[in-house]
């Protein structure tokens, strides 16, 4: 069949264009790849008020933007460093099921297993990761047994014809914060050198390595080595062959360092951030080279309007939790300020120990003040009332002691005065000066009017948390009998003003504070 003269023309004109644009075989070409990042969402699907007062955050604006960036990139990937499922009076309540439905419905690729996921104990875990449409990563967290990892270690990820590794990291320091029943059959490899090991096994996969690490981004100075806490750069500078590390856990946002030919960046807490790291990719046969990286951090402020498709996800859960958070479950004559329990013994910590008291009947209550912040006027009081005063979930256990452990370990705790590491106590009375060197601040103990006895035998309610921390020296290693309540402090708190009706929390002087001076500034909690 002849071709009309006309069209031969034509289709040479166009052979000719498209040679002249399109790459010969063998030529390069480069593609831009997107990779976005949240970590620490702690349950926050709405947003909460900054320091400043303003509003920011929440996985409902963080939704607007990825959709943005979406229509710019549909091959974006979309990525969460953990402690995710546990936070807030939401996550306690549904247990992380609606931020994991929220994630869903955004298509995230996949999320690395944060410190705060074991906080529900394994068959929390367990459902969570069958409601996610996404894989958990983590391959340092083994079974004790086999060596075997618990999670998926690592997922490759193609995007325009380049392969993504994307390597799962989790802080090793769990076993020093969790319960030890919730991680039984476990074991937690430390992290730097779990990265040693798996960096060199996903490097062949990929061709751009990422490692999503729950880990912050650089140890603080003066910090103990390895920090499990802040490993990012040390496995960046360790590790040949990473080429982006996301990190989190500190609750500090990291826009952008350089380490070991990485670069390292981190979104910061409760949705403040959506982590964006652009790469330009140049492929030829030669194979696969990063030609350019940028992190950036995007803020996620209030002009950022909600995400339309994660208001009907989130609705059902809304309701419910409303109506939990609104519940009047009694009252308190006084109000409940903890803005200067960190400094002064006040009346809200206090209450705090009555209802531990009360729950356990022990002879000693201790607790952390990591609270600073929250102020419940008096008057009624409501199941949000009481998780603002308590934001962690912490389990109550009572301890068998001698006067000297009590002793020894309040002598420790009292070491944190102005911080949130500051350890109070009631059912003793005790004086201390921090003016003094560490191990003589504790300058008196008295139990019952007497002082306290070294091979006196005392019951103590304690959290968990400070219970197990320490490991091989924690409080609860050294007690002759350890009893776990099986409740939720924060349940305590809430059963015990249902009980009285009406709560009179007081100032009865357990501490007397000698040489305080100025305390020191309040750091950051669990």
């Amino acid at each position: 069949m002849r071709i009309p003269l006309g069209l031969a023309l034509v289709a040479a004109v166009v052979v000719a264009i498209l040679s002249f644009f399109w790459p010969p075989p063998g030529a390069a070409e480069t593609v831009t790849l997107t990779i976005l990042h949240t970590t620490d969402l702690h349950g926050y699907v709405r947003s909460h008020l900054a320091d400043d007062g303003h509003k920011m955050g929440g996985l409902d604006r963080i939704g607007t933007l990825i959709r943005r960036e979406r229509q710019a990139d549909p091959d974006t990937i979309l990525l969460d460093n953990g402690d995710t499922i546990q936070g807030n009076s939401m996550a306690f309540l549904f247990k992380g099921r609606h931020i994991v439905e929220c994630m869903n419905a955004l298509g995230y690729d996949a999320m690395t297993v944060g410190n705060h996921e074991f906080n529900f104990g394994p068959r929390v875990i367990e459902r969570m990761r069958q409601a996610s449409r996404f894989p958990w990563l983590s391959a340092n967290v083994v079974r004790a047994s086999s060596g075997e990892p618990v999670f998926e270690p690592f997922v490759i990820l193609e995007r325009k014809g380049v392969r993504v590794g994307v390597l799962g990291l989790t802080v090793s320091d769990v076993p020093n914060w969790e319960q030890p029943s919730y991680i039984e059959g476990l074991r937690f490899v430390e992290i730097i050198a779990a990265a040693r090991e798996w960096v060199p096994r996903v490097r062949p996969l990929c061709d751009v390595l990422v490692l999503l690490a729950h880990t912050g981004a650089e140890r603080r100075e003066n910090e103990r080595y390895p920090s499990a806490a802040a490993a990012g750069a040390d496995i960046a500078r360790e590790c040949a062959g990473v080429d982006v590390v996301i990190c989190g856990h500190r609750h500090v946002p990291v826009e952008s360092l350089e380490a070991g030919g990485a670069v390292l960046t981190a979104a910061g807490k409760w949705g403040s951030h959506l982590g964006k790291v652009t790469l330009e990719v140049e492929k030829s046969p030669a194979g696969v080279r990063i030609v350019s990286r940028k992190a950036q951090l995007i803020p996620v402020i209030a002009d950022v309007p909600q995400d339309a498709g994660l208001e009907k996800v989130l609705a059902p859960f809304e309701q419910r939790w409303k109506k939990w958070a609104e519940e009047v479950i009694g009252e308190t004559a006084v109000p409940l300020d903890f803005r200067r329990a960190q400094q002064e013994e006040t009346a809200a910590v206090n209450l705090i120990h009555d209802a531990m008291k009360w729950a356990t009947g022990a002879d000693v209550t201790l607790h952390v003040v990591f609270n600073n912040r929250t102020v419940v006027p008096a008057g009624l009081v409501t199941n949000q009332d009481v998780a603002e005063m308590y934001e962690y979930d912490n389990a109550l256990w009572v301890l068998t002691l001698t006067g000297r452990q009590l002793k020894d370990y309040l002598e420790d705790g009292i070491g944190g005065y102005g911080t949130w590491r500051f350890l109070t106590a009631a059912g003793i009375n005790y004086v201390f000066d921090v003016s003094r060197p560490r191990g003589e601040r504790l300058v008196r103990v008295e139990y019952c009017g007497r002082p306290l006895a070294d091979d006196a035998i005392v019951t103590v309610a304690i959290n968990h948390y400070n219970a197990v921390r320490g490991v091989e020296d924690s409080l609860y290693r050294k007690a002759s009998d350890v009893r776990e309540t099986g409740r939720w402090i924060r349940d305590v708190i809430a059963d015990y003003i249902r009980a009285q009706g009406t709560v009179r929390p007081a100032v009865r002087g357990w501490f007397t504070v000698e040489g305080a001076g100025a305390a020191r500034p309040a750091g950051s909690a669990q």
